[in-house]
């Protein structure tokens, strides 16, 4: 498998288009459009207050939760942070039981639509007016992420903008909005080798085979 690399509530009466993750979400915070480039801190045991948290998110297409076969060596600690003590070392050709991760975004990234576009494709979703900022939070896979407009949470299609990339021939969809600056996330998995250790591996340079069952 290529290296995975971690690419992030209010109520609303329009429950269709709503994404159901009141939980992921440690305190609300309004939409800013502050200095977003500055560094976020990294996840804690108790999560930064405004922090978007995907619990039990994988983030690719075809990403399965399951045995994985260690490609390169991992630490794992003892909560999902960078500072959490270091229980153990996996190394190259280790098995995991991988049972469930979370995506922490430290930045959303920034779209801002061109055009007007329906933030999701479910009925009664509302419509960006051009010069509207969107954020995108975590990857879905299948090209979908989550987004934050207004301080509620869609599933959107990158397509709109892309993914940030430039268009070519074969870029078959409007643009409609342009990405300003993509978010950051970490992805952090939790892990359980034989004789019960367990604990969290953050997934940035880490391979693994079996994550991806479409492989």
């Amino acid at each position: 498998m290529t290296r995975i690399v971690a690419l992030l509530l209010a109520v609303v009466t329009l429950a269709a288009c709503r994404v159901e993750r009141d939980a992921d979400v440690t305190a609300p915070a309004p939409d800013v459009t502050g200095d977003t480039s500055a560094a976020a801190p990294a996840p804690t045991g108790a999560a930064e207050p405004g922090m978007y948290i995907a619990r039990g998110a994988c983030p690719f297409e075809c990403c399965v939760y399951r045995e994985w076969t260690l490609e390169t060596s991992a630490v794992v600690r003892s909560a999902p942070a960078s500072e959490a003590a270091e229980l153990f070392t996996v190394t190259p050709g280790d098995v995991v039981t991988a049972d469930s991760g979370n995506v922490y975004v430290l930045t959303p990234g920034i779209v801002v639509a061109d055009q007007p576009f329906a933030v999701s494709e479910a009925p009664g979703a509302p419509t960006l007016a051009p010069g509207d900022t969107l954020y995108v939070l975590d990857t879905m896979g299948e090209g979908y992420v989550h987004t934050r407009f207004r301080g509620v949470v869609y599933e959107t299609s990158g397509q709109l903008w892309n993914w940030g990339q430039e268009p070519t021939e074969h870029t078959t969809t409007p643009l409609m909005a342009r990405m300003l600056s993509e978010h950051r996330a970490q992805w952090w998995v939790h892990v359980s080798v034989a004789g019960g250790r367990a604990g969290w591996v953050m997934m940035d340079d880490v391979d693994v085979a079996g994550a991806d069952a479409c492989a």
